[in-house]
């Protein structure tokens, strides 16, 4: 990625941040709000559920271990208006399905500026991942460097070592299977990866040189059988192409998205992928013209490995053409998914200009819209989605509270579907 400014870092901090950006981008028209974070739940449809703590921030990334506890990770801000101001790691938890969420306490080595992007837990533990920063995340002078913690039986610590804290950068991504997890990330210039055996992580990077992915998606159906998706940034334009690319224990391939995505488009992007529980999905995004702002994104596409290949699938937009950012995809069988997002350009969004929620359920033949008519705060789409069963999911995104100190870009929201 031929970046056109000397601060390569900065330029990263930018690019990892994107959701706080996309909320001060549709939240600045507002005439008053505060960022809070909040939780709603689903019995027949998605609704609210209150959080105890009063923080603002904003959640990225939400996960559910089998034995049911979950964990939603992002960052708390001091002055949420401002998407590059400061901002420290945040992780809140829930011991089981249903019950209270509570800020979880994490290691002094996670004390600084930075903020989590992504979580993954397994039967017993759980790990998360973004960046720290030398200074506050958005100013010249900031220096990023990959930020992952481990969490076993209520106990947060650093798993930062070796190459990885030598390395300069963002996690981005998380993926686990078995024993086995794939983090990936961006230095700036170029993408990286470490593994972990189930021991220690070590660095996974073989064939990712040269290939200026950035990579914002990983899932895992072993640990040698991981998938990740993301785009890579033409060196000309800065226009993004989709890219997805498989690891098999010993290196990274670039998987040809040719027959997936159409010969007009002009821009295109993997913005979600899940593979898991009999379900390998992605969905993504295509653009024709006008294609260097999020609001031009104008059309979804979805797709699902089966029998060694990935096939398209239909993807229902309501109303025709609306453009969709989904961020994330959680399923529980190969007929029962979740994809949550951003609806770009609704017609019939709200007067104050705000990205609504985009739900997206997946029923073995295609994805179809859905909404959530008893969520009653002022939504501003969502990141991430988690399922255990059917009846059991967590979504996390945005919602803003009014208040008198003016418009405000950090937000959180976490829905519950069970």
């Amino acid at each position: 990625m031929d970046l056109a400014i000397p601060d390569r870092v900065a330029a990263l901090s930018a690019l990892v941040r994107n959701r706080l950006a996309l909320a001060l981008a549709v939240v600045v028209a507002v005439s008053g709000g505060i960022a809070a974070l909040t939780i709603v739940s689903w019995n027949s449809s998605w609704h609210d559920v209150g959080l105890a703590s009063s923080i603002q921030g904003t959640f990225n990334s939400v996960s559910c271990s089998t034995a049911g506890a979950c964990i939603a990770v992002g960052a708390r801000c001091s002055s949420c208006r401002n998407p590059y101001g400061k901002s420290w790691p945040l992780v809140e938890s829930a011991e089981v399905s249903g019950g209270p969420w509570n800020v979880a306490a994490l290691p002094a080595g996670a004390g600084g500026y930075g903020q989590l992007l992504a979580s993954q837990c397994m039967q017993d533990s759980c790990f998360v991942a973004g960046y720290s920063c030398s200074a506050a995340c958005g100013s010249v002078s900031a220096v990023l460097h990959p930020l992952l913690l481990s969490e076993r039986s209520g106990i947060w610590r650093t798993a930062v070592s070796g190459a990885l804290a030598r390395t300069r950068g963002a996690l981005l991504a998380l993926g686990c299977a078995g024993n086995g997890c794939m983090a990936a990330g961006w230095s700036g210039t170029s993408p990286f990866a470490f593994a972990w055996n189930g021991h220690s992580w070590s660095a996974a990077s073989s064939g990712l040189a040269g290939s200026h992915a950035y990579l914002t998606s990983v899932s895992c159906l072993a640990p040698s059988q991981c998938w990740a998706a993301g785009s890579v940034f033409s060196t000309h334009s800065g226009i993004p192409v989709a890219v997805l690319m498989h690891w098999n224990g010993h290196f990274w391939s670039d998987r040809s998205l040719s027959s997936l995505i159409p010969q007009s488009s002009a821009s295109s992007a993997v913005t979600a992928l899940y593979c898991g529980k009999g379900a390998c999905m992605l969905l993504g995004t295509n653009c024709t013209t006008g294609c260097s702002t999020v609001g031009a994104l104008t059309s979804t596409w979805g797709a699902r490995y089966h029998a060694g290949v990935w096939r398209l699938v239909p993807v229902q937009e309501i109303p025709v053409g609306t453009p969709l950012l989904p961020e994330s995809v959680s399923c529980v069988s190969a007929s029962s998914c979740w994809g949550v997002g951003y609806a770009v350009g609704y017609a019939s969004m709200a007067p104050n200009g705000l990205y609504p929620e985009l739900l997206l359920y997946w029923n073995g033949t295609a994805w179809q819209e859905r909404t959530a008519e008893n969520v009653h705060t002022t939504v501003v789409g969502l990141s991430s989605v988690a399922c255990t069963t059917a009846g059991s999911c967590y979504a996390v995104g945005g919602q803003l509270k009014q208040h008198a100190e003016g418009p405000v870009a950090g937000y959180s929201l976490l829905e519950e579907v069970g």
